[in-house]
């Protein structure tokens, strides 16, 4: 499937055979602004330390209020109580090129139950994202 969206339904409701409950399952992308969070976070603290989603984006910054929450599910950053962010070690390795991730997980729930066999470099997401293969965002990143 393309990945035209950041998260993508792919699996019809399905009713859970123990308890009843209506379940769907989604692909979520690491997309444009998931990115731009973290180059953001990873220049508001430097140091690796702790910052607000207000300073890391401004007031008037790009929606992107779960884009932090989503991130910590691929080890790239951490969250401490309602909006504050530091970058992991992974984080960074990311960034600069010597780390991998998938390009996407499976969420069932609001939990994550499997990973995209596809890894990704920063730059070759950055690449991919900005080479109009994928309509996402309308963000550019830069190559950090």
């Amino acid at each position: 499937m393309k990945n035209s969206i950041p998260f993508m339904k792919i699996e019809s409701s399905k009713l859970c055979k123990a308890c009843g409950v209506k379940t769907n399952t989604y692909r979520r992308y690491l997309h444009k602004e998931m990115l731009m969070f973290l180059l953001r976070l990873s220049s508001t603290a430097p140091d690796r330390s702790w910052a607000s989603s207000r300073e890391i984006l401004g007031r008037s910054g790009p929606k992107a209020s779960s884009d932090g929450s989503y991130l910590v599910h691929w080890g790239l950053v951490e969250r401490r109580g309602r909006g504050e962010y530091r970058i992991t070690g992974k984080g960074v390795g990311f960034l600069l090129g010597k780390r991998k991730v998938p390009t996407y997980m499976l969420m069932r729930n609001g939990e994550v139950i499997g990973w995209s066999p596809e890894i990704a470099s920063y730059s070759g997401l950055v690449a991919r994202l900005n080479s109009g293969r994928s309509n996402e965002h309308d963000m550019v990143l830069v190559q950090t």
